[in-house]
């Protein structure tokens, strides 16, 4: 998971991302994403989906599938790592 691989980087004081849960239900550790794939279709888990509406403002109506772009907000205990990627936070 994405929020594993960044943990040193946290700890280090190296990347400013907050958690605090660590089960992926709080919402907190939200990131944009950019990588190979962005702009393709990505299929968000219903935890995340769920997670998302009560904390990220994504809508209540929102498919699971949706557009992978740098604009869409994930949790980043939810990504798992296939390729290299760039995160933003904040």
């Amino acid at each position: 998971m994405l929020i594993s691989a960044v943990r040193t980087l946290v700890s280090d004081g190296k990347l400013q991302l907050a958690w605090r849960c660590g089960q992926g239900t709080c919402g907190a550790c939200k990131v944009r994403l950019e990588h190979a794939a962005s702009g393709s279709m990505t299929l968000l888990g219903s935890k995340e989906r769920n997670v998302m509406i009560r904390h990220a403002g994504l809508a209540a109506n929102s498919p699971l599938l949706v557009t992978d772009t740098p604009d869409l907000v994930r949790l980043a205990c939810h990504i798992q790592i296939n390729s290299d990627l760039t995160i933003y936070v904040g």
